[in-house]
């Protein structure tokens, strides 16, 4: 078992980063912030979190694994509304940065 953020150490032998499908909402109000959630819309996954800049915001999504298509959407919606969300597939070993936490024993599950 291991924690998903886990450094490359504490993986089992043979240990893979599954990409897990997450959505990023993202909303100006007094500064940029974000929030996860499921693929189901209805699951928080991670806390509400402070982001520094738009500049910031999209080299986020980008670092995180958004297609390009995903992030040209995303800029539009910045642009037109200062809100909106992207689908991401993130490699678990990133999903820390969005503070999401995943218990082992949810990794037991999807095995």
């Amino acid at each position: 078992m291991r924690l998903i953020g886990a450094s490359a150490n504490s993986f089992p032998p043979g240990g893979t980063l599954l990409p897990v499908r997450v959505i990023v909402n993202f909303q100006h109000r007094k500064g940029w912030n974000i929030h996860t959630m499921a693929e189901d819309c209805r699951t928080p996954l991670g806390p509400y979190r402070d982001v520094a800049s738009e500049q910031t915001l999209r080299r986020l999504f980008a670092f995180l694994g958004a297609t390009p298509a995903a992030l040209e959407e995303a800029a539009r919606d910045i642009k037109r509304w200062s809100r909106g969300g992207i689908h991401i597939d993130v490699p678990e070993d990133r999903l820390y940065l969005l503070g999401v936490v995943q218990r082992p024993i949810d990794l037991e599950r999807r095995r």
